[in-house]
């Protein structure tokens, strides 16, 4: 596991990941930056800790490592921007925090992000003070869920699609229920999977979610509403 602690304003750069705009869904023969995992599969890639203003960019992950990025709060860890950045076959792609009241993790951006094959989440947002999770542009292909909050929130997701996936964002048991969750402008695509929107794995009756908006998205071809509703929400749940 490569690791980088208590860090300012450091900056990891490869010659070139992923990007939508040259290149339709991930192509391994155009792709720049590699880094291949061949370690014990119950380990991320790279662990992030107490980083502040971190910016990680041109770089695809790939290997059936646990996590792709770990990111955990050490001191706090505040302001990461990842870019122009891919990650495939690992059990999540990016998760921030390891525990529900661990410290925060706030401010993180994925910006042109693709994630593809993950078993379990492309990406999971664990800690509850974990806020602030900015998506621009992502791709979320042949994966279990695209977004899972276990703890925190405020995440908010424009443009992009999704391919292939079960559900889209899911709330945990321990999910947010002051925070907002905004999606904009985002496809659902997928010919052979249902797609799920949104799906609210709680079965604490009292517990009422914030505002979760769903604007000016689409599904596409010609997948089948009547087989799952759209939303699910826990028995007498309230969102």
């Amino acid at each position: 596991t490569l690791t980088i602690h208590r860090t300012m304003g450091y900056r990891l750069s490869g010659s070139g990941g992923q990007n939508r705009s040259t290149s339709k869904g991930w192509d391994e023969n155009r792709v720049g930056t590699i880094l291949v995992w061949t370690g014990p599969p119950e380990k991320p890639m790279l662990e992030l800790s107490g980083c502040t203003g971190m910016v990680i960019e041109g770089i695809n992950f790939d290997g059936k490592a646990s996590i792709g990025i770990l990111i955990r709060h050490g001191q706090g860890s505040l302001n990461i921007a990842i870019r122009d950045c891919g990650f495939l076959h690992q059990a999540v792609g990016i998760q921030c925090g390891t525990a529900f009241k661990e410290g925060t993790c706030a401010n993180i951006t994925y910006d042109n992000c693709h994630f593809r094959g993950h078993a379990q989440a492309c990406v999971r947002i664990v800690s509850a003070q974990s806020l602030e999770h900015l998506f621009l542009r992502p791709q979320f292909n042949f994966s279990e869920v695209g977004v899972d909050v276990q703890g925190g929130g405020d995440v908010t997701v424009v443009g992009g699609g999704t391919y292939e996936l079960q559900t889209f964002l899911r709330l945990g048991r321990i999910g947010s229920n002051a925070r907002g969750f905004e999606v904009q402008s985002v496809r659902f695509d997928g010919k052979w999977t249902r797609t799920q929107w949104l799906a609210v794995a709680d079965t604490d009756r009292a517990r009422t979610y914030g505002a979760i908006t769903f604007r000016n998205c689409s599904q596409n071809h010609g997948q089948k509403l009547s087989d799952e509703p759209l939303v699910t929400a826990a028995p007498g749940g309230r969102v």
